[in-house]
């Protein structure tokens, strides 16, 4: 039975769903008919975040709807034209029996397949059910007792008749008289609270949503019906006033009625939808409109504005990228459309500018929240970049190399001795002092080199990427400290058991290669020292290399080893390097030519007092492993970040998520947020990771914690 308008072999059915007991899913059968719903279900089932914008826009009385595509059911439908009863395969968004339901379907492997999604309205034709069974099913949906619904079937006239358009006022009847009042008030009350009854309201004043919302919005439109409804007059309250009254009547779907009416076409832009209806994330694809049959009524600007932005979305989504060049844009949008010239394409660029939606750069066009998101990351960065540095007093030469030996260590079965172990340690340290003999002869030309190469402090000075130590300790007394000039910045963690760092310059090679003969070598990759040297001295450093080179195992080692520091070693390490520094202050050099022991001891211990203000210590070394945030893009990812690292990682939707549920003051700032505490934030993945997360994390962790440093790994492509 074919109809006009469909294609050949569809057919239009208008009738309802029959109640049974089970429904059969069959979301595994037949496979012929689920590739075009699939896409669709993939897409509305995409994990949705909201950014700080729309955070606050909730918070303050936006709405958020939850996105739920119905799932493919096999369902009785009495066709109400042929009166033919048949099988019908599909996602239906309401399968209550008083929904008239209309959509196209078509046969295939003898079945009745739905194609897109069905239209709605209240069935009318009660009349010939005078046992009142669909009406006893709807007040048994609403929670209405058996008891109270047999009395007021009793109760009706004959002939009297009752439909879901005026079921309000047989009600207002029924409660007229005295015996049947109490009973009459507890259905009303039950009806009008219940999600059955705001649907079958909503549904009654709005017939363009129950028409074309399920197809335009089909993981939102059951929310919204149940949500969106409120009496569309009423009395305003008492002590409010006549607009105050007039703004609450005009409720969310009463304006999304309105715009299907006149400009349906903006429900196809997030951020229109936003804008004039603070709704987050509720859009219409492109396709939908096309399936409803309202594309051809959008005038033909919106028409191509509309095609645009749907070739950009999907060059995004595709590609990653944030953006589209001009002239690739208008390439991909004529391939959609042939009829669509060139001119009309940059008319609806120009059209979605003035809108809004996107963001023109010459020949660049960006999504509008894209673009947002690109430039709020930048602006973290800069606060960060700008703040005063926060430089980790770590020697990574040391770190690395304890790290290297210990690998060497667990490999006692690879054909060497205990007692070889025991010479690598000796061996790495006469190579080590070889190599600073060597350095020392460089003389200034090395010095100027590593100078140049030097990270700038908060006041000006350089610290060199290399610190170069004293010479070898010996048996006699404590360990010569280290040689550093004040104004280069915090001193630098040296462990007087380790022995002396070695000096290297990044550009030299590998910094200590012991002598096979001696024992297995120990081979510092520079790339990997550069990278935990920037982790130090940076507020943004980014790594990139492929799986496997060691980002993850640099990370963990800094992180680590900083936070094995104790406070109070650092203010003793402080103390001896200022006392022994051969550039120190004109006091301090007074006070060794007169050789005050006491004025000696007094200056040291106002030194230590000074260090050990809370301020500066804290800014020195990481107190506890809540000021590091090690995050990934997945579930997987996080565990295995955490099995490598030893430290809990989290996704960074885990992150954003305790932001949103966390409780907040009236300035909308966490008041116990598990994250407050972060100083440091690693994100590994970071070529998976999209814009809008990485933006919200940033946004978070700098305006509502301690974020002083920022660490992104990954594979990226300069």
């Amino acid at each position: 039975m074919s109809q006009s308008g469909c294609p050949v072999g569809d057919r239009i059915l208008v009738g309802y769903i029959l109640p049974e007991k089970k429904v059969k899913n069959s979301e595994n059968d037949d496979s012929d008919w689920e590739d075009d719903d699939d896409e669709e279900e993939e897409e509305e089932a995409q994990p949705e975040f909201l950014d700080m914008k729309e955070m606050d826009s909730v918070s303050s009385g936006g709405h958020v709807f939850n996105s739920s595509v119905p799932g493919r059911n096999e369902v009785d439908f009495l066709d109400s034209v042929s009166g033919k009863r048949c099988r019908v395969l599909g996602r239906f968004s309401l399968k209550d029996p008083w929904w008239e339901a209309t959509c196209t379907a078509r046969v295939a492997r003898g079945k009745l397949v739905l194609r897109g999604y069905p239209a709605y309205r209240l069935r009318s034709d009660l009349q010939g059910d005078p046992e009142h069974s669909v009406l006893s099913l709807f007040l048994t949906a609403c929670g209405v007792d058996s008891q109270f619904v047999v009395p007021f079937f009793a109760w009706l006239p004959m002939g009297r008749k009752v439909e879901f358009a005026n079921l309000q006022e047989v009600l207002a009847e029924f409660e007229e008289g005295e015996q049947h009042r109490a009973l009459a008030q507890q259905i009303k009350a039950l009806v009008s609270v219940s999600v059955a009854g705001m649907r079958v309201a909503a549904a009654s004043l709005y017939p363009h949503v129950m028409r074309y919302l399920p197809t335009l919005l089909p993981g939102r439109f059951t929310e919204l019906l149940s949500r969106g409804k409120k009496s569309p007059k009423h009395p305003a309250a008492q002590g409010a006033t006549q607009i105050e009254g007039e703004e609450e009547d005009l409720s969310l779907l009463a304006k999304i009625e309105e715009m299907i009416k006149t400009d349906v076409w903006k429900l196809g832009f997030n951020y229109v939808m936003y804008k004039e209806l603070k709704v987050v994330h509720c859009e219409a694809q492109l396709r939908s409109f096309h399936e409803c049959k309202l594309f051809q009524e959008i005038p033909l600007k919106q028409c191509n504005a509309l095609r645009v932005y749907d070739s950009l979305k999907n060059h995004c989504n595709r590609t990653g990228s944030t953006y589209m060049e001009l002239p690739t844009l208008c390439d991909e949008v004529r391939r959609g459309c042939s009829s669509v010239v060139e001119v009309e394409v940059w008319d609806a660029v120009h059209f979605l500018k003035e809108l809004g939606v996107v963001v023109r750069d010459r020949q660049k066009v960006a999504l509008q929240n894209l673009h947002s998101y690109e430039t709020g990351i930048a602006e973290c960065l800069r606060c960060l970049v700008q703040e005063e540095p926060w430089v980790i007093p770590l020697d990574v030469i040391e770190v690395l190399t304890a790290s290297a030996l210990q690998r060497l260590r667990k490999k006692g079965g690879d054909g060497w001795s205990r007692e070889d172990q025991g010479e690598v340690d000796s061996d790495a340290e006469r190579k080590a002092n070889e190599l600073n003999e060597r350095c020392d002869m460089v003389g200034s030309a090395a010095e100027t080199d590593r100078t140049s190469t030097a990270v700038r402090t908060a006041s000006g000075a350089s610290v060199p990427d290399h610190i170069k130590p004293g010479p070898a300790p010996t048996d006699q007394g404590p360990p010569p400290p280290v040689d550093l000039d004040p104004d280069q910045g915090p001193p630098v963690d040296l462990d007087p058991d380790q022995g002396p760092p070695v000096d290297l310059d990044p550009d030299q090679g590998p910094p200590v290669d012991l002598d096979p003969d001696q024992g297995p070598p120990v081979d510092l990759d520079p790339d990997q020292v550069r990278a935990a040297e920037m982790i130090c001295f940076n507020p943004v450093t980014v790594i990139s290399g492929k799986g496997g080179c060691g980002k993850t195992t640099v990370v963990s080692l800094v992180f680590k080893a900083a936070l094995q520091q104790s406070p109070e070693k650092e203010v003793r390490k402080a103390c001896w390097d200022f006392e022994n520094d051969s550039l120190g202050s004109e006091a301090w050099e007074e006070a060794e030519a007169l050789e005050d022991e006491a004025l000696s001891k007094s200056l040291l211990s106002q030194l230590e007092g000074e260090v050990k203000d809370e301020k500066k210590l804290s800014s020195w070394v990481l107190q506890g492993e809540d000021e590091v945030l090690l995050t990934a893009p997945t579930g997987r990812a996080a565990s295995l970040l955490t099995k490598r690292t030893c430290f809990k990682a989290y996704t960074l939707h885990q992150v954003v998520w305790s932001f949103m549920q966390a409780k907040k003051d009236p300035s909308g700032a966490p008041e116990e947020w598990k994250f407050a505490c972060v100083r440091v934030l690693v994100v590994d993945e970071g070529s998976l990771v999209c814009v809008q997360l990485l933006h919200s994390v940033l946004t978070m962790l700098t305006k509502h914690a301690q974020l002083r440093k920022f660490v992104i790994l990954g594979t990226f492509v300069f």
